[in-house]
């Protein structure tokens, strides 16, 4: 059988715009806090992580010499479609644990939305 030029070409290249497209929509249903948590994640100090996202709710400390952060989100939802994570008009509610090491770096973080 033989295939017309340029056709795998054109294949790969829709194939490889597509994948594209659908890692960039990802990043677009990602919270604010959780882009500058995963950009930060190994460098970012308390003192940076205070500046992006301001007082956290509650501080903890382990025997380990590991702080624990948590921060609490509630935002309201205006504008979108509805999806399976939220419904227009609705309260989106978000918790964020940040572990800080002994030098206050940010060494891991977790997201749970929770009910508000």
């Amino acid at each position: 059988m033989m295939v017309a030029p340029g056709t795998c070409y054109r294949t790969l290249s829709a194939l490889t715009l597509s994948v594209a497209l659908g890692l960039m929509s990802c990043a677009l249903f990602l919270s604010k806090e959780s882009r500058y948590l995963s950009s930060s994640k190994g460098h970012a100090t308390e003192a940076d992580v205070k500046q992006h996202l301001g007082e956290p709710a509650q501080i903890t400390s382990d025997g380990n010499q590991q702080t624990m952060w948590i921060y609490e989100t509630r935002k309201y939802v205006q504008e979108g479609t509805n999806n399976a994570w939220t419904t227009i008009g609705s309260w989106r509610c978000e918790t964020y644990s940040l572990t800080f090491d002994e030098q206050q770096i940010l060494r891991d973080w977790t997201h749970e939305p929770r009910t508000c």
